[in-house]
Protein backbone atom coordinates (compact mmCIF):
# COMPACT_ATOMS: atom_id res chain seq x y z
CA UNK A 1 0.00 0.00 0.00
CA UNK A 2 1.33 3.41 -0.86
CA UNK A 3 2.59 6.01 1.75
CA UNK A 4 0.14 9.04 2.57
CA UNK A 5 2.45 12.19 1.72
CA UNK A 6 1.19 15.32 3.61
CA UNK A 7 3.29 18.98 2.67
CA UNK A 8 3.00 21.24 5.93
CA UNK A 9 4.04 24.49 6.22
CA UNK A 10 5.87 24.58 9.56
CA UNK A 11 7.21 28.45 9.95
CA UNK A 12 5.97 30.71 12.30
CA UNK A 13 5.92 33.50 10.28
CA UNK A 14 3.15 33.56 7.67
CA UNK A 15 4.61 35.80 5.70
CA UNK A 16 7.93 33.19 4.74
CA UNK A 17 6.85 29.89 4.51
CA UNK A 18 8.82 26.50 5.38
CA UNK A 19 7.60 23.23 3.90
CA UNK A 20 8.40 20.37 5.49
CA UNK A 21 6.79 16.79 4.08
CA UNK A 22 5.19 14.26 6.16
CA UNK A 23 5.27 10.52 5.15
CA UNK A 24 2.88 8.14 7.23
CA UNK A 25 1.55 4.53 6.07
CA UNK A 26 -1.97 4.85 4.43
CA UNK A 27 -3.54 1.90 6.34
CA UNK A 28 -1.82 3.31 9.91
CA UNK A 29 -3.79 6.42 9.41
CA UNK A 30 -7.10 5.44 8.02
CA UNK A 31 -6.97 2.88 10.91
CA UNK A 32 -6.49 6.16 13.28
CA UNK A 33 -9.14 8.08 11.06
CA UNK A 34 -11.59 5.31 11.88
CA UNK A 35 -10.98 5.85 15.29
CA UNK A 36 -11.63 9.39 15.34
CA UNK A 37 -14.65 8.32 13.26
CA UNK A 38 -15.89 5.72 15.62
CA UNK A 39 -15.11 8.66 18.77
CA UNK A 40 -18.01 11.30 17.18
CA UNK A 41 -20.65 8.59 15.84
CA UNK A 42 -23.33 8.16 17.81
CA UNK A 43 -23.72 11.53 19.40
CA UNK A 44 -27.64 12.86 18.87
CA UNK A 45 -27.30 14.48 22.12
CA UNK A 46 -24.70 16.84 21.16
CA UNK A 47 -26.04 20.43 20.79
CA UNK A 48 -22.58 22.32 20.01
CA UNK A 49 -19.50 20.99 17.59
CA UNK A 50 -17.24 21.92 20.28
CA UNK A 51 -18.70 18.94 22.75
CA UNK A 52 -16.92 16.36 20.37
CA UNK A 53 -13.54 18.01 21.38
CA UNK A 54 -12.98 15.71 24.54
CA UNK A 55 -13.87 12.77 21.80
CA UNK A 56 -11.43 14.25 20.04
CA UNK A 57 -8.94 14.89 22.42
CA UNK A 58 -9.07 11.57 23.89
CA UNK A 59 -8.27 9.76 20.36
CA UNK A 60 -5.60 12.02 19.62
CA UNK A 61 -4.01 10.83 23.09
CA UNK A 62 -3.51 7.03 22.23
CA UNK A 63 -1.22 8.12 19.42
CA UNK A 64 0.43 11.06 20.86
CA UNK A 65 3.49 8.77 20.71
CA UNK A 66 3.58 10.38 16.50
CA UNK A 67 4.87 13.82 18.45
CA UNK A 68 3.13 16.82 16.55
CA UNK A 69 -0.36 16.40 16.30
CA UNK A 70 -0.51 19.22 13.24
CA UNK A 71 0.54 16.25 10.78
CA UNK A 72 -1.06 13.84 12.20
CA UNK A 73 -3.76 15.60 12.20
CA UNK A 74 -3.86 16.65 8.40
CA UNK A 75 -3.46 13.26 7.45
CA UNK A 76 -6.30 11.54 9.23
CA UNK A 77 -8.71 14.97 8.05
CA UNK A 78 -7.39 13.89 4.56
CA UNK A 79 -8.75 10.19 4.69
CA UNK A 80 -11.50 11.28 6.40
CA UNK A 81 -12.49 13.88 3.58
CA UNK A 82 -12.12 11.01 1.24
CA UNK A 83 -15.20 8.97 2.76
CA UNK A 84 -17.42 11.57 3.51
CA UNK A 85 -20.38 11.33 1.33
CA UNK A 86 -21.82 14.63 0.16
CA UNK A 87 -24.78 14.30 1.21
CA UNK A 88 -24.32 13.91 4.66
CA UNK A 89 -21.88 17.29 4.81
CA UNK A 90 -24.30 18.92 6.85
CA UNK A 91 -25.81 16.23 8.94
CA UNK A 92 -23.12 17.08 12.20
CA UNK A 93 -24.70 13.47 13.94
CA UNK A 94 -22.31 11.85 11.20
CA UNK A 95 -19.39 10.35 12.57
CA UNK A 96 -17.61 10.72 9.70
CA UNK A 97 -18.63 14.60 9.34
CA UNK A 98 -18.39 16.01 13.29
CA UNK A 99 -14.70 14.31 12.99
CA UNK A 100 -13.75 15.96 9.70
CA UNK A 101 -14.71 19.19 11.06
CA UNK A 102 -13.88 19.50 14.29
CA UNK A 103 -10.20 18.12 13.35
CA UNK A 104 -10.51 21.10 10.61
CA UNK A 105 -11.05 23.55 13.70
CA UNK A 106 -8.29 22.25 15.48
CA UNK A 107 -5.66 22.01 12.14
CA UNK A 108 -7.39 26.01 11.82
CA UNK A 109 -6.25 26.98 15.13
CA UNK A 110 -2.89 25.23 14.87
CA UNK A 111 -1.62 27.11 11.27
CA UNK A 112 1.02 29.71 11.81
CA UNK A 113 -0.99 33.28 12.63
CA UNK A 114 -4.24 31.87 12.19
CA UNK A 115 -4.89 33.08 15.93
CA UNK A 116 -3.53 36.66 15.45
CA UNK A 117 -5.84 36.91 12.46
CA UNK A 118 -8.30 35.73 13.95
CA UNK A 119 -7.94 37.80 16.83
CA UNK A 120 -7.47 41.18 14.89
CA UNK A 121 -10.49 40.60 12.78
CA UNK A 122 -12.39 40.53 15.83
CA UNK A 123 -10.86 43.80 17.24
CA UNK A 124 -11.17 45.68 13.80
CA UNK A 125 -13.63 44.03 11.29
Amino acid sequence: MEDLVIKLNVSDNPWLPIYETFSFNRMLIENIAADFVEACSDKINYESSYQYDVDIARVAKKYSDFGSLRPLYTAVNKVIGEKIKEEVLRDWHDGHVAAFRTIGCKLAYMTPGFIEAKRYQSLYS
